[in-house]
């Protein structure tokens, strides 16, 4: 990814698996999730992007750093992408293989990493 994170990250979510880290910035902020997504976290997962709504608009969600992603998990992907305007980047194989067998999100296709 190009752009590079303010000095202002906000940290919204951590738990035992995942963290939710954003990065507020001019145009879209990014969102950044670093670790492990199932059921156990889906749900706190899809109440805290609907909160990210509440600091920016539009997104660029960084999922470059997901270990692991389960079919809960990559719904509320896909609603958040398809809740406003939202570009993903950094799609892990696997994880951009589900999305695209779940349906693509309405933002368009995902990038895929390296």
């Amino acid at each position: 990814m190009n752009d590079t994170p303010s000095a202002t990250a906000q940290l919204l979510y951590v738990d035992h698996q995942l963290r939710i880290v954003c990065h507020p910035m001019p145009g879209p902020s990014i969102l950044r999730l670093v670790g492990e997504i199932d059921a156990t976290n889906s749900q706190a997962l899809a109440d805290t992007l609907a909160q990210a709504r509440r600091i920016d608009e539009a997104f660029i969600l960084d999922t470059g750093e997901l270990t692991f992603i389960g079919i809960s998990g990559a719904r509320e992907l896909i609603a958040f992408c398809e809740g406003g305007p939202t570009r993903l980047e950094s799609v892990p194989p696997l994880l951009l293989r589900l999305l695209l067998m779940l349906g693509p999100p309405a933002a368009g296709r995902p990038q895929r990493a390296g």
